[in-house]
């Protein structure tokens, strides 16, 4: 994560080794926001473009026009997001919240983000609609094809490449009740540009470093 709070880290990891790849590396904005505040318009943080030049090679997942690899969370070669039985629908909408920050809203089925990742993609998958401040709950919501409304917090849900639902909290009950906003996409076509932009810069980091070969079932 190219941010101030991460930046000593990554300094660290690229004054101690010889070439560094960075794969779906994110941007942070200089602070983030209250669960409700409105950061649309917010700037990156500004240290982040000096410590991206010091990568070998650079897969940004936020689409913020840098001449470097646009590249999804990597996340997204798990199998069970090829698994077609993870699209079985139970419930309208359901909440998906961070951990620091929950949601909470009676009536409705409700995780947070402190969960296995196999159970928190199952219960991203039995729902029609995702409503949530997590990024990658709204990342891997997309990847299913599932209408997402998401609460940004800070820039990273600003970016992801592909149109998202940006609502405030005080919205939530609105976005709940609409079916109009930002349609599920059963063809899952987020889900293959995200595969195919990791199957590139596999190819391209392997020439490199070695890596292993893809496992995923794409």
């Amino acid at each position: 994560m190219l941010a101030p709070f991460f930046a000593p880290h990554v300094e660290a990891i690229l004054a101690n080794a010889a070439s560094v790849v960075g794969w779906g590396v994110g941007i942070h904005s200089p602070q983030q926001k209250q669960i409700d505040g409105d950061i649309r318009g917010e700037p990156v943080w500004e240290g982040a473009a000096a410590l991206a030049q010091k990568f070998a090679l650079l897969g940004l997942r936020d689409n913020i026009g840098w001449n470097y690899d646009h590249v999804s969370c990597v996340s997204c070669l798990a199998p069970l997001f090829a698994n077609e039985h993870r699209n079985e629908i139970r419930h309208r909408v359901a909440i998906y919240s961070h951990r620091r920050m929950p949601i909470g809203l009676p009536g409705v089925p409700q995780m947070t983000n402190n969960t296995r990742f196999a159970e928190a993609i199952g219960f991203i998958a039995s729902a029609e609609h995702i409503v949530t401040n997590s990024y990658h709950g709204a990342y891997w919501a997309l990847l299913l094809g599932r209408r997402v409304s998401a609460i940004p917090w800070c820039v990273k849900f600003l970016h992801f490449g592909t149109p998202l639902e940006l609502i405030g909290f005080r919205e939530i009950g609105d976005a709940i009740k609409s079916d109009t906003k930002a349609p599920p996409d059963p063809a899952r076509s987020f889900y293959r540009q995200c595969v195919d932009e990791n199957i590139r810069f596999h190819r391209k980091a392997s020439e490199r470093v070695s890596l292993p070969k893809l496992l995923a079932a794409v």
